[in-house]
């Protein structure tokens, strides 16, 4: 018969137990929500889209194999160290796709703005050996700033220049191997304020395509992580027939997350999962994106006719 003190004894240690459990799993990176960026552009990958693609470097993760402390996972094995400091939030992926397989002496692969933004600093080739080789940087306001390293020589358009405006999916050059580089890939990487590391509690929580940067995470060369491009370009005023349905080439196909209305009508709508959300005031917009980034002067005004649906 057990005794009434080794029964709260008993009692004790299961609360204890329980106690310890409760707060394992609060601390658990698992059970922690992370909220977006403030004002974070809406990035995507920076690749052709409907296309999975091989990350052949994660971002900086703290490592002994680095002197600095800290560099990106390679999936080859060991670390690029140059994915710390300003570049700790950095992505590589080389030119292989799931669909397409290896493009290495096959085809060029374009690379597009992962967001609309300002065109602030261009290097162009050929004779750009060391760093990131030829590169672009585009400022995306709200402090953020967004890199293209290592492009092809002459492969940056004449139309992306300093000062220049660009929309997301526009195309800034093509993956190359320029600068300091062993193998065709191209280097994508986000700053925020100027600064990598320096600003990690806010670059921590940076998405792109949804996924938090640093849950990128890379596989093996003979297991590699594929990821997924969307990066189709965002409607804008009388650029619906960018859009034009390429199987029929009826009307009109706007992508997810444009805001739209017709000329007849003032309703506003959000295209959603390929599907169109009324969206009755500002302040339903503002209540699905409480983080800022869309507003009612986003909205373009579309033909009566124009498909809601994604492509």
């Amino acid at each position: 018969m057990i005794s009434k003190a080794s029964l709260n004894q008993r009692i004790k240690f299961i609360v204890m137990s329980m106690f310890i459990f409760c707060g394992a799993l609060l601390l658990s990176p698992s059970y922690v929500v992370f909220a977006q960026s403030p004002n974070q552009p809406d990035f995507r990958l920076p690749l052709p889209p409907g296309k999975d693609w091989v990350l052949s470097v994660e971002t900086g993760k703290n490592t002994n194999a680095c002197s600095g402390g800290v560099g990106g996972r390679f999936y080859g094995g060991g670390y690029d160290c140059a994915h710390s400091g300003r570049s700790k939030y950095s992505l590589d992926i080389v030119d292989r796709n799931l669909q397409d397989g290896e493009l290495t002496g096959v085809a060029d692969v374009d690379i597009l703005a992962a967001a609309a933004g300002t065109v602030v600093t261009v290097r162009r080739g050929p004779g750009n050996t060391t760093g990131f080789g030829n590169y672009v940087v585009i400022n995306h306001g709200n402090g953020y700033t967004s890199f293209y390293a290592h492009l092809k020589d002459d492969s940056i358009p004449a139309a992306i220049s300093e000062s220049s405006s660009v929309q997301r999916g526009d195309k800034i050059g093509v993956m190359g191997t320029t600068g300091n580089s062993t193998g065709i890939h191209i280097h994508f990487e986000v700053r925020y304020n100027g600064q990598g590391a320096l600003e990690s509690s806010t670059l921590d929580q940076l998405q792109v395509e949804g996924r938090r940067m640093v849950d990128y995470l890379v596989g093996s060369t003979s297991a590699p992580n594929y990821f997924r491009s969307t990066n189709t370009p965002a409607c804008s005023n009388g650029s619906s027939e960018n859009f034009r349905n390429p199987a029929t080439g009826g009307a009109p196909v706007h992508p997810n997350g444009t805001l739209i209305k017709t000329a007849n009508n003032g309703a506003v709508y959000l295209i959603q999962n390929g599907q169109r959300r009324w969206i009755s005031s500002p302040e339903v917009l503002r209540a699905l994106y409480q983080n800022g980034g869309f507003d009612f002067k986003d909205v373009i005004t579309i033909a009566a006719d124009h498909e809601f649906r994604q492509s």
